[in-house]
């Protein structure tokens, strides 16, 4: 499956099971595909800072500065903690 057809059916699935009644979805853009649905509640979790700036270092092998560095950079870019 292309990009393209894998957002086509997950925007199809998730608006069926959402129009059907109540469903948690986690993760794979609920926030963008069901903005419009006025019963949808959003909830974003965010790490400690610590905790943040360990899994750079460990998945991108960063120097303490430069994941503190990466993970400040996120959070200024989108205006909250990531």
């Amino acid at each position: 499956m292309d990009e393209e057809g894998y957002i086509a059916t997950l925007h199809e699935v998730m608006t069926r099971l959402a129009s059907e009644g109540d469903v948690v979805l986690v993760g794979r853009g609920g926030q963008y595909i069901l903005k419009d649905f006025k019963d949808a509640i959003h909830i974003l979790l965010v790490a400690d800072m610590g905790y943040r700036i360990d899994f750079m270092k460990q998945h991108y092998n960063l120097t303490d500065a430069k994941a503190k560095a990466a993970v400040l950079k996120a959070e200024k870019k989108t205006g909250r903690p990531v």
